[in-house]
C-alpha cells in the first residue's frame, strides 16, 4: 500500500468518524429536545405497570375467560387504530400526559448509556488509526459496523417513541372515556 493510498484510507476513516460524531450530536440534541415528553411517559409507564399487575392477579384467580380476552382484543384493536389517528395531536396529547414526565428520565438515561458506548467505540476507532497498516481494513470494516448500529439505535430509539405516544394515548382515552 503507497502512501497515498494510505493516506486516502485515513482521510476516509476521519470523514466516517466525523459524520458519526455529527450524527451522535443530533442524537444527543434529541434526546434533549425529547427529555420532558419522556418524563412525562414515566407515570403512565408505573399506571400500565400497575394495570398489568391487577391484570395478571385477575387472570390468576381466573376471573378473566376466553371472552372476555377476546373482547378486550377487539377494543384494543380500536384504540390503536384512534392512537394512529391521534398522533397528529401529540403537543395537545402531552399537556394531558403530564403525569407521564417521570418515565422520560429512564429513557433519557437510557440513550445516554448507548451514546456513552458509541462515544467509547469512536474512541476505541480514533486509537485504532494509530496502529500498523495491516489494522486500516479491520478498521473501515469497524466504522462501518458502528454507523449501522447507530442508525438502528435511531429507528428503535423512534420507534419506541411511537410505542410511548400509542401508551399515553390510551391512558388519556381511558382517564377521558372512549370519544
Amino acid at each position: 500500500m503507497t502512501n497515498e493510498e494510505r493516506q486516502r484510507t485515513m482521510d476516509f476513516i476521519l470523514q466516517q468518524q466525523a459524520r458519526m460524531t455529527a450524527h451522535l450530536e443530533q442524537l444527543q440534541e434529541e434526546r434533549i429536545r425529547n427529555q420532558p415528553r419522556l418524563a412525562e411517559l414515566r407515570q403512565s409507564f408505573k399506571d400500565l405497570v400497575e394495570l398489568a399487575r391487577i391484570a395478571e392477579e385477575r387472570m390468576d384467580n381466573g376471573e378473566f375467560r376466553v371472552t372476555a380476552l377476546e373482547t378486550r382484543s377487539t377494543a384494543l384493536e380500536t384504540k390503536s387504530a384512534a392512537l394512529e389517528a391521534s398522533m397528529a395531536h401529540l403537543a395537545e396529547a402531552q399537556a394531558r400526559a403530564e403525569e407521564a414526565r417521570a418515565h422520560a428520565d429512564e429513557r433519557v438515561s437510557a440513550l445516554a448509556v448507548t451514546q456513552a458506548h458509541a462515544d467509547e467505540r469512536v474512541s476505541a476507532l480514533a486509537v485504532t488509526q494509530a496502529h500498523a497498516d495491516e489494522r486500516v481494513s479491520a478498521l473501515a470494516v469497524t466504522q462501518a459496523h458502528a454507523d449501522e448500529r447507530v442508525s438502528a439505535l435511531a429507528v428503535a430509539q423512534a420507534h419506541a417513541d411511537e410505542r410511548v405516544s400509542a401508551l399515553i394515548d390510551i391512558i388519556i382515552e381511558g382517564r377521558n372515556g372512549p370519544s
